[in-house]
């Protein structure tokens, strides 16, 4: 198992907020393939699942707050996030990239 820290950052002067969904906030972001690892021997990316989700609006056209982030202006919210099999498998002790397409991550 790997663990990964993803942070978030606010740079702007008004708060921010946005849908969880298919971003490294979302709690099914590992198994449906936000995050891509990458072999730096062979350049072969770790199996994944990549479920493919279909989500449907609520009924009542509001999501709760489960799937809702909030960050204040120049805020930041981070998230520990654990990668493991069979999510995504990753070999023991080798080396590898890691992308999550469309948004900056920090690893720490």
């Amino acid at each position: 198992m790997v663990k990964l820290k993803v942070a978030f950052r606010n740079k702007s002067d008004k708060p921010i907020s946005f849908l969880r969904w298919s971003t490294p906030f979302d709690p099914r972001a590992v198994p449906s393939g936000v995050f891509e690892f990458k072999s730096t021997a062979t350049g072969e990316l770790a199996p994944c699942l990549n479920l493919k989700l279909n989500r449907k609006m609520p009924e009542s056209g509001t999501y709760d707050g489960e799937d809702i982030e909030h960050i204040d202006a120049g805020g930041e919210t981070s998230k520990q996030i654990e990668i493991k099999a069979p999510e995504v498998v990753l070999s023991k002790g080798e080396k590898g990239d890691f992308e999550s397409e469309g948004v900056e991550v920090e690893i720490a």
